[in-house]
């Protein structure tokens, strides 16, 4: 199945970019930047795909360093952008940026380093929102949000390296897929556990600001 799914994916790669390095690293930086702007698409899958169709006359290191740049400047760049819309928006920011504030306000960092604590557990959907309504450090955040996905997307890449060195390319793309999915999973489960436990905590502190007559 996953073999199917690969050659699909590799094969539309290919027909719409050419091979074309260029429109390769566009079509990177595209998913990165649309992924955090609207719904997740799973790109820390996608990234693989890509990078198991390397560009004839770059070598190895380059076409991972190449790969993560544009993942981390196109998730940079979304989240920047629903920064700005969020900000240009003045009624709806006002409306929800208590919200948020009061969210960010049980969980236990409180400040930028939520972004990089959000890259293994998601609990901020959409960080260029909170960046916005909790008048975050917008270059300390933009550069949170770089090292986050730089390293996140170095070590998936590696990992499939590691393993194509211990066995094969193909051993290691299955290997590495698998184990992004599983890692995916888990981080979702974590994330909603996260937002649940806090929605929990928020209706108990309410409850005791407004006890119900006896």
């Amino acid at each position: 199945m996953i073999h199917m799914i690969g050659d699909a994916v590799r094969d539309f790669i290919h027909d719409v970019t050419g091979g074309n390095i260029y429109l390769i690293l566009l079509g990177v930086f595209l998913i990165f930047y649309l992924d955090s702007m609207v719904i997740t698409i799973l790109p820390e899958l996608l990234i693989l795909f890509f990078y198991d169709n390397p560009v004839e006359g770059i070598s190895t290191v380059s076409w991972l360093v190449l790969l993560m740049l544009m993942a981390s400047f196109g998730d940079v760049s979304g989240n920047f952008t629903v920064y700005l819309l969020f900000k240009k928006w003045k009624w709806f920011h006002k409306r929800a940026s208590a919200t948020l504030r009061k969210y960010v306000g049980l969980l236990v960092l409180k400040d930028e380093k939520l972004i990089l604590l959000n890259r293994v557990a998601p609990a901020l959907p959409m960080c260029g929102v909170f960046m916005a309504a909790c008048n975050w450090n917008v270059k300390k955040s933009l550069f949170y949000l770089f090292i986050g996905g730089a390293v996140k997307y170095t070590i998936i890449l590696s990992f499939f390296e590691f393993f194509a060195w211990l066995y094969n390319t193909d051993t290691a793309f299955y290997v590495t897929f698998i184990s992004v999915v599983v890692f995916l999973i888990v981080s979702f489960f974590l994330g909603r556990y996260e937002r649940k436990r806090l929605s929990e905590k928020a209706e108990a502190m309410q409850e005791k600001k407004n006890p119900k007559d006896d």
